[in-house]
């Protein structure tokens, strides 16, 4: 049997997952009723579970369509659903306020908006689910900004790191001018100018060489703190038409930045700003550790869109060419 791609299966699900597809597989080599209870029994699921995923999976033949292939959050059991005037009062207040607040911040003003009124409102996971739909409703295809900025956060995947599951911290390059990822790296124990070059190699590394070169030099924000290695990465930087800007800090920025721009949960890709800046084992979790490059293709594959450049693809080809040169010896040294 060919392997089957689980690029869509969140890392912790890809082993259960591949089990169940090897299950299906050799079960369609004889199937039968029989068959069907001992494959149902391996699995642990119920014959009419089984059978459902057979169903699936002969269907579409992709992993991701498989129940348990994602983690879904429990939802709410409330009968009733947002009212229109409690509708209307959210997507309202979300209007009112400026486009890079935090959301927790509209989810406070709605209910303060509300008890002014003294409008009863559904759940607050309720009201916030309907306050970033609204925002990204109204901020498609506007601009946060001019070219990149590079952020780091905490991702709820798992990867190993001392015999232990961790979040890694994932060094994001945004696309401020199309609200969106160009290029990511991945480290379990936290960002630098290391994870910095590679998130940038990935995010020139994708450029399609037919882009159309832009007349001035592409903005990139970099914040550094006082560990080595930044200024080697802001000559390269420098020397390859980008203009930078950004200031030195006590610690790198943490998640922030993402979740205004992205939201806390970017297709099936949860940021965990507040704890991006813990150690190693503050950032444990259960389940199965993909190792990081699993992880790191899971990301890439829900975050970016294929063909992509945004800013950095007004870059010349010659200058991407020496720039993805530098930044490869970076993530060498």
């Amino acid at each position: 049997m060919q392997e089957p791609d689980l690029s869509f299966v969140e890392p912790a699900r890809r082993a259960e997952i591949a089990r169940r597809i090897a299950e299906v597989e050799e079960y369609l080599t004889a199937p039968g009723p029989a068959a069907a209870e001992r494959a149902a029994a391996r699995l642990g699921l119920g014959l009419s579970s089984f059978r459902q995923l057979v169903r699936v999976w002969t269907r579409s033949h992709r992993a991701e369509d498989l129940s348990g292939a994602t983690h879904r959050r429990s939802v709410s059991r409330r009968p009733n659903a947002p009212t229109m005037a409690q509708l209307s009062l959210i997507r309202g207040t979300e209007a009112s306020m400026p486009d890079d607040v935090l959301l927790e911040k509209v989810v406070a003003q709605v209910y303060a908006n509300a008890e002014s009124f003294g409008a009863p409102m559904p759940s607050r996971p309720t009201v916030r689910a309907y306050a970033s739909s609204f925002r990204r409703e109204r901020l498609a295809g506007v601009p946060a900004g001019s070219g990149v900025a590079i952020d780091h956060c905490a991702v709820d995947v798992l990867v190993p790191w001392k015999g232990k599951a961790v979040l890694p911290i994932a060094t994001l390059v945004l696309d401020l001018e199309n609200r969106g990822v160009l290029g990511v790296a991945l480290d379990p124990v936290r960002a630098g100018p290391r994870t910095t070059a590679a998130a940038l190699l990935d995010a020139v590394s994708r450029i399609e060489a037919c882009s159309s070169v832009r007349a001035d030099a592409v903005p990139i924000e970099i914040e550094r703190d006082g560990r080595p290695g930044w200024d080697e990465l802001f000559e390269v930087v420098d020397a390859h038409g980008l203009m930078r800007s950004g200031d030195e800090a006590e610690r790198l920025p943490g998640g922030l930045r993402t979740i205004r721009l992205l939201g806390k949960n970017a297709n099936g890709v949860r940021f965990k700003a507040r704890t991006t800046h813990r150690k190693p084992e503050g950032r444990t979790g259960e389940g199965f550790a993909s190792d990081v490059e699993g992880a790191l293709q899971f990301l890439r594959s829900r975050l970016i869109p294929s063909g992509t450049g945004g800013p950095l693809a007004g870059l010349t080809e010659p200058v991407r060419t020496a720039l993805a040169l530098d930044l490869k010896r970076l993530t060498l040294d």
